[in-house]
């Protein structure tokens, strides 16, 4: 392992590098070089720990393809928003909000 590098988040090796540069506003090619394990800068950190607290709730009982599919599908409590989309404008509680109701079963 060189300086500046370290294994990326699970998050990052397990999801599409095209999810997670969506989500957390990098480019694709940034994303694609946190999976060999650069780390990312501050503002990524953040944003990829915003991606894994929503993950986070969304995973108690959701398969890595259901959080998928729940991430880029329309969702009606973010008024048919996306919320990779959100997430990348950097509404990060509303996806939060979002995705704890989703866990209870309030699915509207």
């Amino acid at each position: 392992m060189t300086i500046g590098t370290a294994p990326p988040p699970r998050l990052v090796r397990l999801f599409p590098a095209r999810l997670v540069a969506r989500a957390t506003g990098a480019s694709l090619r940034t994303a694609e070089r946190w999976r060999t394990g650069q780390r990312p800068q501050t503002r990524f950190r953040n944003r990829i720990g915003e991606l894994q607290a929503v993950l986070d709730v969304l995973g108690r009982g959701m398969t890595d393809a259901a959080k998928r599919t729940w991430l880029e599908a329309p969702n009606a409590a973010l008024a048919w928003e996306r919320p990779v989309d959100r997430l990348a404008s950097g509404d990060f509680p509303a996806v939060l909000g979002a995705a704890e109701s989703y866990d209870v079963g309030d699915y509207v």
